[in-house]
């Protein structure tokens, strides 16, 4: 497993089970705002993974690999901003 992957993987991991468990946390205690909250930090990991491997290529000296990732990130952010995510 390359370092991107593992710095991927592991945004990913932590940033499911933290949504996960603010969405849990809300529902069971009956605070809707921090059920939406976990559901933000559901809908954010994907951007952050990408954050990660782009952070990893660049430590790797990959140049390609880096751009990709932040035209990635680039794309899911304005897709947020324009879908009227906030």
């Amino acid at each position: 497993m390359s370092r991107a992957e593992g710095w991927a993987s592991r945004v990913l991991l932590v940033g499911g089970v933290f949504g996960i468990a603010l969405m849990g946390v809300g529902v069971l205690v009956g605070l809707p705002g921090i059920a939406r909250l976990g559901i933000v930090a559901l809908c954010l990991t994907p951007c952050a993974a990408v954050v990660a491997a782009g952070i990893a290529f660049s430590v790797d000296g990959d140049r390609r690999f880096t751009m990709v990732s932040a035209i990635v990130v680039t794309l899911l952010l304005l897709s947020f901003w324009l879908g009227g995510a906030s």
